[in-house]
């Protein structure tokens, strides 16, 4: 009987081992699927926060392209002269839209109401507006702000550009980073959305020459005896964008990528399409732009992988007005 009982007791504790076991994995697999239904709607949750913040962004930059209503004087070198309407300006000065800015002997930062920073040379004069519109001298331009002159609409994506005109009337062009559409137009300025509109015709031609590029049979070279039909006319249901480059007209309208340039004059087409050279873009990073400024450009990255990928060569840490790496002083 001992033994019996023995036995007894321990089928007992074996079945109560048993039954907490699964007591336990019952209990584990429950928590399991409470914890993952959390994760999953928290997962979710951050995925439609990410798609409504992008959805923002893409509307703020649309916006940024077309709703220019201000400028603030941030910044001012080389002495006292700068103006706006013929007023003399000091750091925080407001430039409202359709009103001017002019530079003397004096170089200043300009940073408008949507982010982007323009910097004029001495003896430049620009008129904040749907445009940052220059009439003389030479402007850089950082952010999604479309330049124009008296002849000339800079249609931009979020890019650095430079804008000159001289006094005997030559406009040029110079793109640092990004793409920028440059337009003949000796009637004024070009709305900023169809300057866009072209941009993404190009893309689409792009893809469309992409997806159009399919490898060709060969032929087996048996001739055919039906004769061939007459070529009739018939027009294409849907014709392929054409290219801005190849347009009916490509002395109006070119498409510049970072380190290309173009020149013209009023009353005359746009240039050819040249390279900046690497003595212009040192010229450029260590003159009045860049020289001698205490605030960095924003996306100063994005600048500095753009020149160092197009010209090896170059050294962009030591210009002045970009930020430079600290350096570490030993202490013995």
């Amino acid at each position: 009987m001992p033994y019996r009982k023995s036995s007894i007791g321990f089928l007992e504790r074996v079945s109560g081992q048993v039954s907490g076991q699964v007591f336990g994995q019952v209990l584990g697999r429950v928590f399991g699927q409470i914890f993952g239904l959390r994760r999953r709607f928290v997962s979710s949750l951050l995925i439609g926060f990410w798609v409504v913040l992008v959805i923002g962004t893409v509307a703020q930059v649309s916006e940024a392209q077309t709703s220019v209503t201000r400028g603030t004087i941030t910044e001012v070198l080389d002495g006292n002269q700068v103006f706006i309407q013929n007023r003399q300006a000091r750091v925080n000065d407001v430039a409202n839209r359709g009103q001017q800015v002019r530079t003397g002997r004096a170089r200043a930062q300009v940073n408008f109401n949507t982010g982007a920073v323009a910097r004029l040379s001495n003896n430049s004069v620009l008129t904040v507006g749907q445009c940052a519109q220059l009439q003389r001298g030479v402007l850089l331009v950082n952010g999604a702000v479309n330049g124009c002159t008296s002849s000339v609409t800079a249609g931009v994506r979020g890019t650095t550009y430079i804008l000159e005109v001289d006094d005997d009337g030559r406009e040029e062009i110079k793109v640092l980073e990004g793409e920028v559409v440059v337009t003949k137009n000796e009637a004024g300025f070009i709305e900023p959305s169809s300057l866009m509109e072209r941009l993404e015709r190009r893309s689409r031609f792009r893809r469309s020459t992409k997806q159009l590029s399919l490898p060709r049979r060969p032929s087996l070279g048996i001739p055919s005896t039906r004769p061939s039909p007459s070529p009739s006319p018939s027009p294409s249901p849907n014709p392929l964008p054409s290219p801005v480059t190849e347009s009916a007209d490509p002395q109006n309208t070119v498409v510049l990528s970072a380190g290309q340039k173009v020149a013209t004059r009023r009353g005359s087409p746009l240039g050819p399409v040249e390279d900046i050279t690497l003595e212009e873009i040192n010229a450029i990073l260590s003159g009045s732009l860049f020289n001698g400024y205490l605030q960095s450009l924003p996306g100063y990255a994005a600048i500095q992988s753009t020149l160092q990928r197009i010209y090896p060569g170059l050294s962009l840490p030591g210009v002045p007005g970009l930020p430079v790496p600290g350096l570490r002083i030993p202490f013995f």
